[in-house]
């Protein structure tokens, strides 16, 4: 007697996600196509099967629910690019409101023009003490600032690119670490960098923020909009 596999038995359907992937590899084409195989083999197995012990009503029902199974992961994973594509251009639209505005965001960088730069930094809770060192290309120390106690939070502050020395520093990029202390202990304080946001990109990692002085920055990493 000739045994006759499943109609599945040539799809892999371990599971939805792995059936799906091994269709498409193998070639199968569209969830149509795979439908008309499978729909073909169980015919044939149908008139083909023993009389005397024929196929079994679950096991048939069991294929076809495996079968619907597979084509509904596919049109879910279709539904999820879409919408993911949909919310990548919401984003886009979005930040492309933020050109001319400026903002502050993850990083340590100070650019000093005219005498002045601006930077930021994020507290997780109040310090008793924060102090700002600041540093040139070199990595050699040019001013130490001590902006006292600080409340939790987000906070700006503007150095005055004098140095140390009492020397007025040169123009250009620097820049700062945190030491922040609370109860006589080191506590985490994040650096923040502002700039003004002159474009508006999209990358494979999302938005990115074209920021003046700064360079691009991630939209996630901003954590404030200035005026």
């Amino acid at each position: 007697m000739t045994t006759i596999q499943s109609p599945l038995a040539n799809i892999p359907t371990t599971t939805p996600a792995i059936g799906a992937a091994a269709a498409s590899k193998a070639g199968a084409g569209s969830s149509a196509d795979t439908e008309n195989r499978f729909l073909t083999m169980l015919v044939a197995q149908l008139k083909n099967q023993d009389p005397l012990n024929p196929m079994d009503n679950a096991a048939i029902t069991s294929q076809m629910a495996q079968l619907s199974t597979v084509n509904g992961v596919e049109q879910l994973n279709a539904t999820m690019k879409g919408m993911a594509s949909g919310f990548d251009n919401l984003q886009t639209v979005q930040a492309a409101a933020l050109a001319g505005r400026q903002v502050m965001a993850n990083g340590d960088l100070l650019a000093l023009a005219n005498g002045s730069a601006s930077a930021g930094f994020q507290l997780d809770q109040a310090v008793d003490k924060l102090a700002v060192i600041i540093t040139d290309a070199a990595g050699v120390q040019v001013q130490s600032v001590d902006l006292g106690a600080q409340p939790e939070g987000i906070h700006a502050f503007q150095w005055d690119g004098m140095s140390d020395a009492g020397v007025a520093a040169a123009p250009g990029n620097y820049t700062f670490t945190l030491h922040a202390f609370a109860q006589d202990k080191t506590v985490s304080a994040q650096s923040l960098v502002i700039g003004r946001v002159d474009g508006v990109s999209r990358a494979s990692s999302g938005v990115v923020l074209s920021v003046g002085g700064v360079g691009n920055v991630a939209l996630a990493d901003v954590k404030r909009i200035l005026q």
